[in-house]
């Protein structure tokens, strides 16, 4: 096929995709308003009237233009007593009918029936034509008529009717039904909805940006129009300009500028163009000479990319590998993850884009990916590349972040990643729970490890965990050291399962699954802290947390990336980070310590070098403090950024209290580098507890919540709480919403992560090759550059 008709007059045309010319489309204002008053009154003579409806509306030219310019002055309502009785307490409906009577005019194919000298017909040929619309058991019937008056105008009259007029007449005799009203789905407010967007796009293209988008929230004009159409599923619009598009379109006038995204909207209501839109199949329009837009769906048929000029290309995952050299070179190693199932918990980064792809390239029988997202927005590139993994055997889950009425943090399991269709009730069960973002992601690591075990089994495979966080294998140690069955512990995720429930999850797992992998020192100290409760540990435990590269190489990058992520955020609210009165919690840790060194050695001006440190370390005459209650309360009140990287809420309330009531600064920093996300949690919970009663030692005070954004690109960088009352004025800004502030950017720069991913790979294709020749050392977890080289081997 390489045609196909639409509402709009013109084909779909196939060359290598569809293809649809919309220059000549005559564009209709207003249609929808008058749609809006004519119901109005219907309604009102409906209420009012004791019997037939009979009024005349006269066409506003400011409304409907175009009609004014076809000569219609008015348009004539008549409809019967009674016919509009069963319609009294179905306003919506009615409007909806009258959307796609007065929606015609923008379809050439039947508008030229009613006015054909405007849609260029012969007025001979198509004299006394009238259009017939079928709403259930009502007949609309829509004329024209030459006004009597005046010579050259015309008025239009629309009859309301139960009676079929083709029982009577012929179709001959000059009515024609409209057949097809179930292919198109009219929006409310085309024109308002393509003057906003024209707006956002070109204040996008004055500010030199290629892409803008608009999401679908619950007060958004455009998803709320969408809902109502074929389209109704899409989450979010992607609006893509090409440097030849920018200019072109600053060379039309800003009416027709509005043109070309309403010609966009009104395809949008056809059903012929939104079934091959939601085909995936590729679908350009021209709107105007050298105006061309391309549109297709991806994630799923979730997000809908409007590309102006040309085709946006998505990035493929071989280029965000491309790009790491070290790791790509493990592809050269005679090493693989065949016969394994790999279980990865790790954030999203262009770095794990790239890892991503080498797993699959040492192709592992499927890759379950868990996502670790604590704030921020998801570049939609990467989302791009993900979706265009056509694999059966890669599923992809991760958590979205929430705040309730009363502004309380929590996680639900997020939308944007693999379908989720089947696991409804589980997403429904996370989101009554409210859970804290290690909570939440705990739970949802443990529900589809269940899930990925029992295929593993059946198929029988084996699995490898490779995480960065310590969320899953500290949960699993316990579990088999426990010696809990395999149905208390499906039962207790929500699971059905086909397994023998009489089972120890560690029998299953000592068969199954080959080791565990961790990336980070969080990770690391959980897993050693279930060794040290249970004086005991039941996996092969790999580890690259305190390796060298880690330790000392990372830690610097991560350091760099917290300041730099600071003061950004700083910059945009007018501050620099050079005055600050910094404390440093757990400043003589891997990441800490360079914190100190790079703020005392730079950072900070030479005549503002007094920096307080804490951490449990500093003894035996050391610089620092180790408990925040032993700096002098002078020093402590003075303070007005607070950095933690210590791993532990150690900011408690009453610290909180004499900060806010007694502290000198009106403003107070607070931000978290340690990916335990508890750096600050007695904060939120005292934030919580004064927002529930906003009361503060006696004193009364109000609180107002507000977000931090950054002036010139809008991204939200956290949360600002303005506590007040007549002795008290504090804002505390919450940076990245208290998750690792890094993350919020760029986390560290790829460079560097690709000698620590590149590590952690190394090690992992250690930890299975040594599985499979059976040399695995004993039990217990083994760290790099400390028991083992990276690729496994003992030292």
């Amino acid at each position: 096929m390489n045609k196909l008709e639409t509402t709009l007059g013109s084909p779909l045309i196939w060359e290598d995709h569809w293809k649809i010319d919309l220059k000549e489309l005559k564009i209709f204002t207003g249609l929808s308003i008058l749609s809006q008053i004519i119901g109005d009154q219907i309604f009102d003579e409906l209420e009012t009237g004791l019997g037939d409806i009979h009024f005349l509306y006269k066409i506003n030219p400011n409304i409907n233009p175009e009609l004014i310019q076809m000569q219609i002055s008015s348009i004539q309502i008549y409809s019967e007593s009674g016919v509009l009785d069963e319609l009294v307490f179905r306003k919506e409906d009615l409007q909806i009918f009258l959307r796609t009577i007065f929606g015609t005019f923008q379809r050439p194919n039947w508008a030229k029936f009613i006015h054909p000298e405007f849609f260029g017909e012969d007025n001979k040929t198509f004299s006394n034509q009238s259009l017939v619309f079928q709403f259930e058991n009502l007949f609309f019937i829509l004329n024209r008529f030459e006004n009597q008056r005046q010579v050259g105008k015309f008025f239009l009259r629309l009859k309301i009717t139960k009676d079929n007029p083709f029982e009577s007449l012929k179709e001959t005799d000059g009515f024609h039904l409209v057949n097809d009203i179930q292919n198109r789905k009219y929006i409310a407010g085309t024109s308002k909805l393509a003057e906003s967007i024209s707006e956002k796009i070109l204040t996008s293209v004055q500010k030199n940006l290629s892409s803008y988008i608009e999401e679908k929230t619950s007060y958004n004009l455009l998803f709320s129009s969408l809902e109502k159409t074929f389209l109704n599923d899409i989450e979010q619009i992607c609006f893509h300009f090409s440097a030849s598009f920018t200019e072109n379109i600053q060379k039309l006038s800003k009416f027709e500028q509005v043109q070309v995204y309403k010609k966009i909207f009104l395809t949008f209501e056809d059903k012929s163009i939104a079934d091959e839109i939601l085909n995936e199949k590729l679908f350009e329009i021209e709107t105007h000479k050298n105006i061309r837009v391309f549109l297709y769906t991806s994630r799923k048929n979730k997000f809908l990319n409007l590309s102006f000029g040309e085709i946006k290309k998505s990035i493929s995952l071989e280029n965000y590998l491309d790009k790491m050299q070290i790791l790509n070179s493990i592809l050269e190693k005679n090493l693989d993850f065949q016969d394994i199932s790999v279980f990865l918990i790790h954030h999203i980064t262009s770095e794990i884009l790239a890892v991503i792809e080498l797993i699959r390239n040492l192709k592992p029988v499927s890759l379950d990916m868990m996502f670790v997202k604590y704030a921020g927005k998801i570049p939609d590139a990467y989302l791009d590349s993900l979706f265009n993994i056509n694999d059966e055997n890669f599923f992809m889950a991760g958590l979205a972040r929430h705040t309730t009425e009363d502004n309380k943090e929590y996680f639900s399991l997020a939308k944007y990643y693999s379908d989720l269709t089947v696991h409804e009730k589980f997403a429904q069960d996370l989101d009554s729970k409210k859970l804290k973002f290690f909570d939440a992601m705990k739970s949802i690591s443990i529900y589809f490890f269940l899930l990925r075990l029992e295929k593993v089994i059946f198929e029988k495979k084996k699995i490898l965990l490779i995480e960065d966080g310590g969320y899953l294998a500290p949960i699993l140690n316990e579990y088999m050291i426990s010696e809990k069955t395999i149905g208390e512990i499906y039962d207790e995720n929500f699971i059905s399962t086909k397994l023998d429930k009489s089972k120890k999850l560690k029998e299953i797992l000592d068969e199954y699954l080959v080791g565990t992998v961790e990336h980070t020192r969080n990770g690391y100290d959980r897993l050693q802290k279930v060794k040290s409760n249970f004086d005991k540990f039941e996996t092969t435990t790999f580890s690259i947390a305190i390796s060298n590269e880690k330790v000392i190489e990372e830690s610097k990058e991560v350091a760099h990336s917290i300041l730099s992520a600071i003061e950004s955020i700083l910059h945009g609210q007018g501050k620099i980070l050079s005055k600050r009165k910094i404390i440093i919690l757990g400043a003589k840790g891997n990441i800490g310590s360079f914190l100190v060194n790079y703020l005392l050695g730079g950072r900070l001006h030479d005549t503002n070098l007094k920096l307080i440190e804490v951490d449990l370390k500093c003894t035996d005459g050391i610089a620092g403090f180790e408990f925040l209650h032993q700096i002098p309360n002078e020093e402590f009140l003075d303070l007005d950024l607070f950095i933690g990287v210590i791993g532990d809420s150690i900011l408690k309330s009453e610290l909180i209290k004499n900060l806010i009531l007694n502290g000198k600064k009106r403003d107070l920093f607070f931000a978290s580098g340690s990916t335990k996300t508890v750096e600050f949690t007695d904060l939120s919970e005292y934030i919580y507890k004064i927002l529930d009663n906003p009361n503060i030692l006696g004193e009364n005070v109000s609180v107002e919540i507000s977000k931090i954004q950054d002036p010139q690109s809008l991204m939200n960088q956290g949360t600002k709480v303005k506590i007040k009352s007549p002795k008290i004025e504090k804002n505390l800004y919450l940076l990245g919403d208290l998750s690792p502030i890094n993350f919020l950017y760029y986390g560290v720069p790829t460079e560097t992560m690709d000698k620590i991913l590149s590590q952690l790979i190394q090690v992992s294709l250690g930890l299975v090759n040594q599985y499979k020749n059976s040399k695995l050392p004993t039990k217990g977890i083994y760290a790099v550059d400390k028991e083992i080289d990276e690729w496994g081997n003992l030292l």
